[in-house]
């Protein structure tokens, strides 16, 4: 009966009525007297009394039969002269079949001036390929696209005129020119809900003073900028999950902060920054009415770019605009700014590289404490955190040498790294006997006690450069380490498997310096004890067993048997 003025969109759960003046379906609110209207008319032809319960039965009942597919394909835009065929260029007159769901309310005008237009976007940026991609980015809005998974992000001192193209963007796709969405619409919670309900009917999104902490929620921010389903719902209605239709872009004066480890929000975000001398001064009223006058001819030019944009399957991008967002992604991230200057990475040279995370930790430590940076990270914070950014590709492995991460290496102007070595590996020092100990981990460091009864005093031989206070306050650290590894503790007498820096350092308590020619065996001085002499370095055990230890120590077997008794 009425199947050519109202409709039923069962996507967003709406009603809408034609407008023949437009050529759109407009939205009707729940308490609508246009449908009340309609719905009183049906009563009364098959004779219902007229109730309110009789209208909102026939409203609710009417849905099945009055359901109509919004379904926007870009192929026809309704201007105010009548709705466009994007294919051929030519305007036909409004139809309700057509089941546009926008009108832009002005003239389509390929042939007008946009001459005030054009000087606003040539005083906010000065790359041409920036402003092209302005254009495209109205006229893919305009086509109602959901193929193209951008959004514009433009930064700029406030009266740079960042707030000025927003307004031009609202009024080329036909929305008032100060319908700014809020930053609540990628929030999760109750008010997110609510405005993403608000805004999710609009040609395009425009926010204005954009929020720096908004993009900390990436989720949902990619979903809306790929045009997924997002959730959202109106006062007193339930919750939907419907596809976001409409592009946006942003306007800030505070760079936004987020991570970006998927490497989502870099396929999405366009950067165009805004000179520091660029100034334009607060449009008036008639100003406004003098940008609303070139739309027509401004929206021609939009839908060019935008063809040329679908044609060649991208949009256009500057050096300058990469180089922005890298600088604004690495601004907001400690880990990701540290690459940028110290790193580099395969995916960037195609070359193979490997670093020890060890190795990388130190130079991250450093480069922390020079650039005055409160936050630490770990070896293993460091390491997961770093493999965690999915468009970096870096892997982990072990080696012999400790860990390894693959895929990133250090800059030689690194800081606490030795020049002349290879630039993505650490510069070892250690000899290949403490490094095959390191990985094998066959006898667990051992304290000088230990280690002095397990070799029973033999070949032990102290260079002559070694310091002569190497020993001092030595105790304390060596049951330090002992307790440490006490759960991996072997009873193996084997000393070819202890390390020459554990001979050197933790062997050497206790023990007189002697010079090469004075060195004698430790059997040698156990018979010149029993003969009468006394060693100075060498006194009984402290547990009470009588075994000669240096300075007394309490032995390993005391040791063991005191832990055992508690």
């Amino acid at each position: 009966m009425f199947s050519d003025k109202i409709g039923y969109d069962e996507a967003y759960d709406v009603w809408r009525a034609y407008n023949a003046a437009t050529g759109a379906w407009e939205i009707q609110p729940p308490k609508s007297t246009t449908l009340d209207n309609y719905a009183v008319q049906a009563c009364a032809a098959v004779r219902l009394r007229r109730a309110p319960s009789s209208v909102d039965d026939t409203l609710r009942f009417a849905r099945r039969y009055l359901k109509r597919a919004f379904t926007q394909d870009g192929t026809r835009i309704a201007f105010a002269n009548g709705t466009l065929d994007i294919s051929t260029r030519v305007l036909h007159p409004h139809q309700a079949a057509n089941n546009l769901t926008h009108s832009l309310g002005y003239d389509y005008n390929p042939d007008g001036s946009t001459a005030r237009i054009d000087g606003v976007l040539e005083t906010l940026t000065n790359d041409p390929i920036a402003r092209t991609a302005i254009r495209e980015h109205i006229g893919l809005a305009l086509m109602q696209d959901v193929d193209f998974q951008r959004c514009i992000l433009v930064v700029g001192t406030a009266g740079s005129g960042k707030t000025t193209l927003l307004r031009i963007f609202n009024i080329v796709l036909g929305q008032a020119s100060d319908k700014f969405a809020p930053g609540d619409i990628f929030a999760n919670g109750h008010e997110g809900l609510l405005q993403r309900a608000d805004c999710r009917e609009w040609t395009g999104c425009a926010l204005d003073e954009f929020p720096a902490e908004v993009l900390k929620n990436e989720e949902l921010f990619k979903a809306m900028t790929a045009h997924s389903g997002v959730s959202s719902r109106h006062h007193s209605r339930a919750p939907i999950n419907a596809q976001w239709r409409p592009k946006i872009i942003l306007g800030a004066n505070d760079v936004p902060r987020f991570r970006d480890r998927s490497g989502a929000i870099h396929r999405r975000l366009l950067v165009v920054e805004v000179p520091l001398d660029a100034k334009i001064e607060r449009p008036d009223q008639k100003v406004i009415h003098a940008l609303r006058a070139e739309a027509g001819a401004f929206a021609a030019l939009c839908l060019d770019a935008a063809r040329a944009a679908m044609e060649r399957g991208e949009y256009s991008i500057s050096d300058s605009m990469r180089a922005s967002y890298d600088e604004i992604a690495t601004e907001g991230d400690t880990l990701k700014q540290f690459v940028s200057e110290c790193c580099v990475l395969s995916i960037n040279t195609g070359k193979p590289h490997e670093v020890l995370s060890s190795s990388l930790h130190k130079v991250l430590t450093q480069w922390l404490e020079q650039n005055g940076h409160v936050v630490r990270f770990s070896v293993i914070r460091m390491s997961k955190d770093l493999r965690a950014y999915a468009p970096w590709r870096i892997g982990k492995h072990h080696s012999d040498e400790g860990a390894k991460l693959t895929g990133i290496g250090i800059l030689l102007n690194a800081p606490n790294h030795t020049p002349g070595t290879d630039d993505f590996s650490q510069n070892r020092q250690e000899s290949s006997e403490n490094r095959q100990w390191a990985s094998s981990r066959v006898v667990p460091p051992m304290s000088a006690v230990d280690h002095y009864e397990a070799t029973n005093h033999a070949n032990l031989t102290i260079p002559d450069d070694f310091p002569d206070d190497f020993s001092q306050n030595r105790q304390a650290e060596i049951d330090q380490v002992y307790a440490q590894n006490e759960a991996l503790a072997d009873d193996s007498d084997d000393s070819s498997t202890i390390p020459r820096y554990m001979k050197k350092k933790e062997c050497v308590q206790g023990v007189k310096k002697h010079s090469s020619a004075d060195i004698k065996s430790t059997s040698e001085k156990s018979s010149e004890s029993s003969e009468g002499g006394v060693d100075p370095q060498l006194a009984p055990c402290s547990g009470g067993c009588g075994v000669p230890t240096p300075h007394g120590w309490m032995c390993r077997s005391c040791r063991v048997q005191t832990r055992e008794g508690r």
